[in-house]
């Protein structure tokens, strides 16, 4: 058991089409079920949890604020 992540190494505009390059690096985890859903919890909530405030010594927080939405963004787009 065990969880796959994927980091692109390369990314690259093809016909209007993005198209990236990448290595899976597998993650093993031991046999235990508790731990992986614990794992699997902790997870998810960091990636469905709020930002934190950007901070001044943060080097992502000045590409997050230049890539904040100018407009509202829209939940049910029907696609």
């Amino acid at each position: 058991m065990g969880v796959v992540s994927i980091n692109p190494e390369e990314m690259k505009l093809v016909d209007g089409k993005v198209v990236f390059t990448n290595k899976p690096t597998w993650h093993p985890i031991r046999d235990n079920k508790d731990e992986f859903n614990k794992l699997i919890k902790e997870i998810s909530t960091v990636l469905g949890g709020e930002l934190p405030e950007p901070g001044e010594t943060c080097g992502l927080c000045s590409y997050r604020l230049k890539l904040q939405p100018k407009t509202e963004v829209v939940d049910d787009i029907p696609f």
